[in-house]
């Protein structure tokens, strides 16, 4: 086995001090280093950047047609249908932006919102327009509409009640109808109503 003998580097003097020979010495450890990190940032190395956490998207719709007297009306025009959002500390977490006399109302929970349950309670606010056409409020069908990503459901509620007034309060809270939980995860979302299989988001 033959033995090999690294040479030690020897950089000539020339007259040169100890301490401009040091520099040079420095200078040359300094360019051989630059051109093997060179080399190695040459080399493509893939990095997985996490994709968005998306909203989810809640549109909340009554805008069904009902005639009277042979003629055609819409339940938007006659009843306007307030929409808030409770986490489980009794707080509304959307700044009442689906309780605003609009047809449809419609909100967004953000990546922002903590994880954990949502409810989602709905009142039919005004609906004295209906009562001229005989028609019980219990019967009016609500859509409620969620989309994320690709990925859309769509809920019936048809269970909206007019006797429960905003201005009664039970636990400090107005006396909704309940449609349905929303549950926020590090993932996604989960939607559940009674009676139906739970969707994930």
């Amino acid at each position: 086995m033959q033995n090999h003998h690294v040479r030690p580097l020897r950089i000539r003097s020339n007259g040169l001090s100890k301490v401009d020979v040091m520099k040079k010495c420095l200078f040359l450890v300094i360019v051989i280093f630059l051109n093997s990190c060179s080399e190695k940032l040459e080399e493509v190395i893939p990095i997985e950047v996490p994709a968005p956490f998306e909203s989810l998207r809640v549109v909340i719709d009554w805008d069904n047609t009902f005639e009277y007297g042979g003629i055609k009306y819409t339940y938007c025009a006659t009843m306007d249908i307030d929409v808030l959002v409770y986490n489980e500390f009794n707080q509304e977490v959307t700044d009442f932006a689906a309780a605003r006399s609009n047809c449809p109302e419609e909100f967004e929970l953000t990546a922002a919102v903590d994880n954990g349950k949502y409810t989602i309670y709905l009142n039919a606010y005004n609906h004295l327009e209906l009562s001229s056409f005989n028609i019980d409020p219990l019967n009016v069908p609500v859509s409620i509409f969620l989309s994320r990503n690709e990925k859309e459901h769509v809920s019936i509620i048809d269970t909206i009640s007019t006797n429960d007034s905003i201005w009664q309060i039970r636990d400090q809270r107005p006396v909704y109808i309940e449609a349905g939980i929303i549950t926020k995860t590090d993932i996604g979302f989960e939607w559940q109503v009674p009676g139906e299989e739970k969707v994930i988001f």
